[in-house]
């Protein structure tokens, strides 16, 4: 458990001070969870779940769920679902420091057209 909230920490590039922040929990409670000393929180699984997007399950017992199931999940949830998590996607990567999305190579009519469409059918322009 400590070794993959380690590697959760790690993989976002945070501190252990600015995830015992996150967490809500002091930088020295936060270290003796880190080395096995004690256990990580209700509270704080919850806040990882919610704020981070990390599995309770991946933390306490390393089990990741099985991507073709997260996909079949999204492919058989309705319409109104699908545009939730569109938006909420849009919404992680326009807050992300290195991806911007005006990053793509070649910025065609076709693509103009496209998102335009789109737009206009969830009523956003």
């Amino acid at each position: 458990m400590a070794q993959r909230l380690q590697q959760v920490r790690t993989n976002l590039g945070l501190t252990q001070q600015k995830f015992a922040e996150i967490l809500d929990i002091s930088l020295s409670a936060y270290k003796k969870i880190e080395s096995g000393e004690n256990c990580v929180s209700l509270n704080s699984l919850r806040i990882l779940n919610r704020e981070l997007g990390v599995s309770a399950d991946y933390i306490l017992f390393g089990e990741q769920p099985d991507l073709a199931d997260v996909w079949k999940e999204i492919v058989n949830c309705s319409d109104k679902d699908k545009l939730y998590l569109m938006i909420q996607l849009f919404r992680y990567f326009a807050q992300e420091d290195n991806i911007r999305f005006s990053t793509l190579q070649e910025k065609t009519p076709e693509m103009d057209n496209a998102i335009t469409e789109f737009l206009n059918k969830v009523n956003f322009s």
